[in-house]
């Protein structure tokens, strides 16, 4: 037999459960936030020394290109590590909370 459940709006919560959620939110988010920018850093002062590495006046196509190609590698890590948070956020009990994820079939 497992435990009972109920589905509760934030605001129907005790204000320290309340807060308890907040903070278990913000802390983890606040250590996805600082692992992409040791990230993202990086790969930004790479790009940016690759691109002024080379000489002449202007941007070459090449360069754009590379360029683009990092933007989108960032676009696709950015994505991984907020996927990578919802799965840890859907799994972790935040006092006697957890988030969790409803199918709302109603028209």
């Amino acid at each position: 037999m497992g435990m009972a459940r109920t589905e509760v709006r934030i605001d129907e919560l005790q204000r320290l459960e309340r807060f308890r959620v907040y903070l278990g939110c913000y802390w983890r988010a606040l250590l996805y936030v600082v692992a992409q920018i040791l990230v993202m850093v990086p790969v930004t002062i790479l790009l940016t020394i690759e691109i002024h590495s080379f000489p002449g006046n202007g941007i070459t196509a090449s360069q754009w290109a590379r360029g683009g190609v990092v933007e989108l590698l960032s676009m696709v890590i950015g994505f991984l590590f907020v996927a990578s948070f919802l799965r840890l956020m859907l799994r972790v009990r935040l006092g006697r909370v957890r988030l969790a994820l409803i199918i709302d079939n109603a028209p």
